[in-house]
């Protein structure tokens, strides 16, 4: 005995000529999905061992590119940049598992493997999972001229952007604490409000990161 229904997909977009409907019963088969199929306008008939038989307009197939991530892009010491492709658009990037919406660039200050996930407008998702160095340096200036020209009149540590925690001490020679400085502030040569004279001082530098990196050195004042 024949199956109750029986199925056969036809493209539309075909140059053979088409299939009479004995010829289409003939190649009909139990399967009603169908997956992996071009680009084009398809329509399905369904055939009953009664004889009926009806069409279904399964309309356009749109050509569909893969969901796909781009090689990760190190845009600054501190940072990468991943791009989408393919899908439906729209796409939303997750980092370590939390959304930063369409916003594809991670920042970091340490050393780790960095999860990803994109999902597209129709919630297809990629994921992938990369090793990324922090290559970010504090660069300590050797001396600066707090002489009022606008010109290296203060001195901080460069690159100090990418440690948020950072914490710089400046001592004088008999080692009293003139300075404290942050992520933003930056030492002026005075003391109190008074101006402290030329000569070698000294730092302690703490990223307090995972890391632990501490730089201790002196620099000269100029005047």
């Amino acid at each position: 005995l024949l199956p109750d229904l029986l199925f056969y997909l036809e493209d539309l977009n075909s140059i053979d000529p088409p299939l009479t409907e004995q010829e289409m019963i003939d190649l009909a088969d139990t399967q009603y999905t169908w997956g992996d199929l071009p680009a084009g306008q398809y329509q399905a008939h369904i055939f009953h061992q009664n004889g009926c038989s009806i069409i279904v307009d399964l309309g356009d197939i749109l050509a569909y590119e893969p969901l796909t991530l781009s090689t990760p892009e190190k845009t600054a010491p501190n940072e990468i940049t991943i791009t989408a492709s393919g899908g439906y658009g729209d796409y939303e990037y997750f980092f370590q598992g939390e959304s930063q919406g369409a916003d594809n660039v991670y920042v970091s200050n340490q050393d780790m493997n960095v999860e990803i996930e994109v999902r597209d407008s129709m919630g297809c998702v990629v994921t992938a999972s990369i090793p990324f160095d922090f290559t970010g340096m504090l660069e300590i200036p050797n001396f600066f001229t707090p002489d009022g020209d606008n010109n290296n009149d203060v001195w901080f540590p460069r690159n100090r952007e990418f440690f948020p925690n950072i914490e710089v001490k400046i001592y004088d020679r008999y080692g009293r604490v003139v300075a404290i400085l942050n992520q933003i502030d930056s030492w002026d040569g005075t003391y109190e409000g008074n101006e402290l004279p030329s000569g070698d001082y000294w730092y302690v530098v703490n990223q307090n990161d995972d890391r632990k990196t501490r730089y201790v050195g002196h620099f000269t004042l100029y005047r």
